[in-house]
Formats: C-alpha cells, sequence, structure tokens
C-alpha cells in the first residue's frame, strides 16, 4: 500500500479508452498527480474525481474524447498547485464557478468548454 502524497498516476499518451472509471478517485489518500493527457478516453468526467482532494501537483486530462459538462465537485481540488488541464475534450456547458475559483491558485491552467 502506498502511503506517501508523491505518488502519482501517469498513463498519459497510450492509447487508453473508455470511459475514466470512477474508482480512480479512491486513491485519494497518496495521489500528488493524475495524468490520463492524451489516450482516447470518452464518456464524462466522473465527479468523484473531485475528492482527489490531495493532489497538488497536476490534474490534466485533456487531449482525450470526453463528452458533457464539467463537473462542479472538480472544485474541490483546491491543493492543486499547478496544471490543471481539460481543455482538448468535447466538452460543452460553461465552467462551473467552482473549477473557476482555481484559476487563481493554480499555475497552469487550460480549461475550454463548449
Amino acid at each position: 500500500l502506498m502511503t506517501s502524497s508523491s505518488a502519482g498516476f501517469r498513463i498519459y499518451s497510450n492509447r487508453f479508452s473508455g470511459s475514466i472509471p470512477s474508482q480512480l478517485a479512491l486513491m485519494t489518500s497518496y495521489l500528488s498527480n493524475f495524468l490520463i493527457y492524451s489516450n482516447s478516453f470518452s464518456g464524462s468526467i466522473p465527479s468523484q474525481l473531485g475528492m482527489m482532494s490531495l493532489l497538488s501537483k497536476g490534474f490534466q486530462i485533456n487531449s482525450n474524447s470526453l463528452t458533457g459538462y464539467i463537473p462542479s465537485q472538480l472544485g474541490l481540488l483546491t491543493s492543486l498547485e499547478v496544471d490543471f488541464f481539460l481543455s482538448s475534450n468535447q466538452l460543452c456547458g460553461d465552467i462551473p464557478v467552482q473549477v473557476a475559483s482555481l484559476s487563481g491558485s493554480v499555475s497552469g491552467w487550460n480549461v475550454t468548454s463548449g
């Protein structure tokens, strides 16, 4: 069992497809980054990912084929210091206020919706 907050979940630039399993949010006790960009994930962003409140070094789910709205629960990622990237997906709707509030404290922000 990993207990260090310096661990990361990195599966970027592969050919993974399908939906993002909401169970990944259960890794909240030890992850400092969550990097799954440049794959072929589809479907909506699981709101449970907002439970990864200890993330500090990156939340990058950009460059996939994700659809739907940005869950407001992602605004709970308040420990995040760098790299909040959701761009290059097919997201729709407005950026929730809770998520937009992260932009002032995160170095590296790229969120497009609509």
